[in-house]
């Protein structure tokens, strides 16, 4: 489903008014039309939400994190599931305002233990600028990564044996335990052996002019 998707089938459901949604979203009623048409009437561009905007409806809709990336991204949930857990809200108090129906998502070793991941946390989160968006996935454990080997001018396969906090330790029997950091993904190592082996093929152009010239790349 598209954000204009969730929001329209929020506002049929619970009898809401498009200027009503607006206003407790803090967005334009002409954006909220928008964003349900799925593009802007005026110019037919597609409306693409960024998540500082996702957010805020999120949170007009009185919606967890949790159901709402179900609902916006499925492909993502699926891949969440096995590494979350939801820990549900304690029973409403009278001394407090705490949003009793939102469940907290604590993710593994991305997130310090005991930070809650809720809409509040990561909308305030991107305004203030703590949000990293990573160039590329960080491997689990069990997965394979490659890693360009010089003195054998090939990749070099290695199972990952730990993984979190943005580093991660892989091993092979060639080349024994290596740590890596995120940032040496698309440098030193690589998601997949393609990658790695486009490493190797410079080094080889380097040694032969030839190949240099005529590179042997099959992309």
């Amino acid at each position: 489903m598209t954000l204009g998707d969730i929001v329209a089938e929020y506002r049929q459901k619970n009898n809401v008014s498009l200027h009503g949604f607006a206003k407790k979203a803090g967005l334009s009623k002409s954006y909220v039309f928008s964003l349900e048409a799925g593009c802007n009437p005026a110019t037919g561009k597609e409306i693409k939400p960024a998540l500082e905007t996702a957010l805020m409806c999120c949170k007009a809709m009185e919606m967890d994190i949790v159901t709402f990336l179900r609902k916006w991204d499925p492909l993502l949930a699926r891949e969440l599931q096995p590494k979350v857990a939801v820990k549900p809200s304690p029973a409403p108090s009278k001394t407090t305002d705490t949003d009793s129906h939102s469940p907290t998502l604590y993710l593994p070793a991305e997130v310090p233990p005991g930070v809650e991941v809720t809409v509040d946390a990561v909308l305030s989160a991107f305004k203030e600028k703590r949000l990293l968006i990573l160039p590329s996935r960080i491997p689990c454990k069990g997965d394979l990564v490659y890693t360009p080997v010089r003195q054998y001018m090939m990749p070099v396969a290695l199972t990952v044996t730990e993984s979190g906090g943005g580093m991660f330790s892989a091993r092979a029997e060639t080349c024994g335990t290596k740590i890596y950091s995120i940032f040496d993904i698309g440098r030193t190592v690589f998601l997949s052996r393609k990658e790695a082996q486009h490493l190797v093929d410079d080094w080889l152009a380097e040694e032969n002019p030839i190949l240099r010239k005529h590179p042997a790349r099959n992309d």
